[in-house]
């Protein structure tokens, strides 16, 4: 085979819940097509982007994923971005419509003859992999590991000094360019990120730039200690929302973490 082509091919794949439906794009490895008759099965990773982005900023990593065996399926969260091909706008959104996406999104594989269920991973940037995180923790024998970059694990003490009385959010508010709404704020408020991170005790890889300017890297270097297995890799100089080598590095951490997995007992 031609080393230069692509060994999967890509699949539009709709989910539903609760009347909305979520776009996902699959990238399935070659003989992933024919599982329902060959009954072989691939590590899958459900990929979450973050705030304002949709499925293709995952693309690096599903990408790099895909070509070397496991089965990717990345979605658009509902009111994610205005980019995305979801239902619903960035008024709609909150991490709590992200999470029951996220699972509509993790079921939907769960119900395919390709995916092997023992080693199905989350991977998630930003939100996402604070949306990622929170699912993880809440489904912790669903998932054999998480793969995290750049975890927006501050969205809780962003909104808490942000409104510190709680009852003077404003009804619309904007946030790096996305329109948001008082749920937005409320949902990212009633909920401390590191509280369940005890509970999840499967190996997780962090990555974060060291000059993040939207997400201390403090966040990240906390949950390293709070989880108890996690891993922290510090790309030195990079900010948020990795590009050009810093990109190109994280995607081959998270790939070598989850390969790594894929030979683990646990």
């Amino acid at each position: 085979m031609d080393q230069t082509q692509p060994r999967y091919r890509r699949h539009i794949m709709w989910c539903k819940h609760d009347g909305k439906k979520v776009f996902g794009v699959a990238n399935l490895p070659l003989g992933a097509e024919q599982s329902y008759f060959t009954h072989e099965t691939f590590p899958t990773v459900v990929l979450a982007h973050g705030l304002g982005a949709d499925h293709t900023h995952r693309d690096a990593y599903s990408n790099l994923l895909a070509d070397h065996g496991f089965v990717t399926y990345a979605i658009d969260f509902c009111g994610g971005g205005e980019t995305s091909k979801s239902d619903g706008s960035t008024l709609d959104m909150t991490v709590e419509t992200e999470r029951d996406d996220l699972l509509a999104a993790v079921k939907l594989m769960l119900d395919e003859p390709f995916v092997n269920k023992s080693s199905l991973f989350l991977m998630g940037s930003s939100q996402g992999g604070y949306v990622s995180a929170r699912l993880a923790q809440e489904m912790p024998d669903t998932f054999k590991a998480l793969a995290l970059v750049y975890p927006a694990f501050v969205l809780y003490d962003n909104a808490r000094e942000t409104y510190p009385e709680g009852s003077d959010i404003p009804d619309e508010s904007e946030v790096l360019g996305v329109r948001l709404s008082r749920a937005y704020a409320q949902a990212a408020m009633a909920h401390d990120p590191y509280e369940g991170m005890p509970g999840f005790s499967k190996p997780v890889l962090i990555v974060h730039g060291s000059e993040d300017s939207i997400v201390p890297i403090a966040y990240s270097k906390r949950a390293a200690k709070v989880l108890p297995q996690a891993h922290l890799e510090v790309i030195e100089g990079a900010n948020h929302g990795f590009r050009g080598e810093a990109l190109d590095r994280s995607a081959h951490l998270v790939l070598d973490f989850l390969t790594k997995q894929l030979g683990s007992s646990c």
